[in-house]
């Protein structure tokens, strides 16, 4: 996606939260603390450009990017528009992660047995645990039983739900999971279990922050929500939630929801056809988003935050 936007004249910021930062820091954040990141990351943005930022969210960076909204943390004039793939306030979990997310004694079981670290990729220096979890996981149940032999694969269904529909990946993102996925820690998986199981965004006191009085803050913010039609973390239903809310609330123009057919949870990102069949998409929206609120700045970097 970077490319695409790039060849298109545009600068693309790529942002990491704290929770791909070093493990001391990572095993104390939550979701709600990832929000911090995005602020900053959008007012080191705004004194560098002339333009606002547009800012392309997934899972749960875009969770992150709602709470910082409804909170008030991340002002919203200084976003000129928002994509939202697969999630944003409201969060309905897939049928087999609602199954494990019913509590979080799975979770703390794992804590006990192997620590507060839930590694994707295997190497042959894992503990026995490990490697009898990796023998588990090829008789994990994911849904549609897609044929996959990788045990990095087997772990990111396992930790997070299935993330796509294997026939949207090409062979060499398929085989490169491990570089772009190193694993989580638990506190951040325990809080987004909670938040799915509650059915929305919550704080780290689990408090709920889609409130009314929140709500008014991302007035006038222009929003894409995508969700691909086979989406097995996010039920689509989660976007649509959040589209009928905005909708009802602030009314139709600033709101457009679009469901790739056949896709899932990841690929319409990292897709080996997500340039024909998403990207454009997103394109048009920042478009329509430029013209009405601003014009874009054109350039062929791309800064790494």
């Amino acid at each position: 996606m970077v490319d695409y936007l790039t060849a298109r004249g545009h600068r693309c910021y790529a942002l990491t939260p704290r929770w791909g930062c070093e493990a001391a820091v990572a095993e104390e954040c939550t979701v709600f603390d990832c929000r911090l990141d995005i602020a900053a990351a959008l007012a080191y943005v705004c004194n560098r450009e002339a333009q606002k930022a547009y800012v392309v969210a997934h899972c749960q960076g875009s969770v992150a990017l709602s709470m910082g909204l409804l909170d008030g943390t991340i002002p919203s004039n200084e976003i000129l528009g928002i994509t939202a793939n697969s999630v944003f306030m409201n969060e309905v979990f897939g049928y087999w992660n609602a199954l494990k997310g019913r509590t979080t004694l799975l979770i703390s079981l794992y804590e006990r047995l192997a620590g507060k670290f839930f590694p994707v990729h295997s190497s042959r220096s894992d503990s026995a645990f490990q490697r009898i979890l990796d023998v588990l996981l090829r008789f994990c149940p994911v849904g549609r039983r897609d044929i996959c032999t990788s045990t990095t694969c087997h772990r990111t269904s396992f930790g997070f739900g299935l993330l796509w529909n294997h026939e949207n990946l090409d062979d060499d993102t398929h085989n490169n999971i491990h570089r772009f996925f190193a694993g989580t820690h638990t506190k951040l998986l325990k809080h987004v279990v909670r938040m799915g199981t509650y059915g929305m965004c919550l704080d780290n006191e689990l408090r709920p922050l889609l409130t009314s009085e929140n709500l008014e803050r991302l007035r006038r913010v222009p929003i894409l929500f995508i969700s691909g039609t086979d989406n097995e973390v996010f039920k689509p239903e989660s976007t649509l939630r959040d589209y009928e809310l905005l909708r009802r609330r602030f009314g139709e123009e600033n709101y457009r929801r679009f469901l790739p057919e056949g896709y899932g949870h990841l690929d319409p990102i990292v897709g080996k056809s997500s340039a024909e069949d998403v990207y454009w998409r997103v394109f048009e929206h920042l478009q329509s988003c430029s013209k009405k609120y601003g014009v874009c700045k054109i350039s062929q970097e791309v800064d790494r935050l």
